[in-house]
């Protein structure tokens, strides 16, 4: 046990008025481990460890035994940190949020997050090549995943990518394990929910009279897609537009855990009933502009033996042209 703001105004971080103030205050004092007690305390170090940085430990390592406390029979599970590309940016989310965000879905992490990481910069952006080349490293690095699991099915995944890799990825890990999606807050800077208590999103799907013409399937959820860029890239033909959407499309829609599951089930509701209207021959144009964690939960709401083709489209910018990306089902080998 080490104090925050010294005993002696001559100890470290103390003061003449605060430290006999302080000296029995339970609020300034951390529990450290005696290495990390005597390097904080160390002579002329001071400034390396001031008071606000162990006052930010101190509130840290409350709040996560506060939801310890909450989730006693939590799942041991295994966390996936995958940051990947979006609009040729290399996205940043720190995984230091990671065991807290894990805990607050009842995931008990025993070990670092496994670090999935694809180098497509030898591949032209958004080209054939360059999505093949994603698909078949997501596919590798999730059987190095599996492996490293030894038998526990639990992962959480805390993903940000570009919107068909997320798909991808959902729809690689979705039928092998069960998995926990997370939502980056790139308010706060953290993979916790910011509400995690409140109902999930309300999902409102449009249906087109008739499905004879190429059927596209349009998600306007963390932006609205203008139907004329869906139009554009069908030329000499008119797509019937499924649309799924919500009052308010926004980048932060996911509040919570229940936004992911309930968004999860709508999918897969879509999918069940195209099944039963569509031949076997035809395919599902995908386009989306959502959250990176409904992304996720898009794969893994597609079966592994659907009886269509599903072709993503991905765009560069908000009102950029699509194009096709990839496929799900994935390839038995890519």
């Amino acid at each position: 046990m080490a104090h925050n703001v010294a005993a002696s105004q001559d100890g470290p971080r103390g003061d003449a008025t605060r430290s006999p103030q302080l000296s029995d205050d339970p609020e300034n004092l951390i529990l450290l481990c005696p290495t990390c007690h005597t390097l904080v305390d160390k002579p002329g170090w001071q400034q390396d460890y001031p008071e606000a940085m162990l006052a930010e430990w101190k509130r840290q390592h409350e709040a996560v035994i506060r939801v310890a406390g909450r989730h006693s029979h939590g799942r041991v599970a295994i966390a996936l940190h995958y940051l990947g590309v979006i609009g040729r940016q290399v996205v940043a989310g720190s995984p230091n949020t990671i065991p807290l965000a894990a805990l607050q879905r009842g995931l008990v992490l025993t070990e670092k997050p496994f670090e999935l990481r694809v180098d497509a910069s030898g591949y032209a952006a958004q080209s054939p090549e360059y999505w093949r080349h994603v698909v078949t490293e997501i596919r590798k690095q999730v059987a190095q995943l599996q492996m490293q699991g030894q038998g526990r099915s639990a992962i959480g995944l805390f993903g940000l990518a570009d919107m068909p890799a997320l798909m991808a990825l959902g729809f690689a890990l979705g039928h092998a394990a069960e998995l926990y999606p997370f939502q980056w807050d790139r308010y706060a800077h953290t993979w916790l929910f910011p509400a995690n208590d409140t109902p999930a999103s309300e999902f409102r799907i449009e249906w087109p009279d008739t499905l004879d013409a190429p059927v596209a399937l349009v998600f306007s959820l963390s932006g609205t897609i203008d139907p004329d860029r869906v139009r554009a890239a069908f030329p000499g033909a008119r797509p019937a537009i499924i649309h799924m959407s919500v009052d308010l499309p926004k980048l932060d829609l996911v509040q919570c855990a229940a936004t992911i599951e309930a968004f999860r089930i709508a999918v897969a509701g879509v999918i069940a009933r195209l099944e039963t209207l569509l031949p076997k021959t035809a395919a599902i144009h995908v386009f989306p502009a959502m959250p990176a964690s409904l992304a996720v939960a898009f794969g893994m709401a597609i079966k592994p033996k659907v009886s269509f083709p599903i072709q993503v489209y991905d765009a560069e910018g908000p009102n950029g042209v699509f194009h096709p990306a990839l496929s799900l089902p994935l390839p038995s080998s890519a």
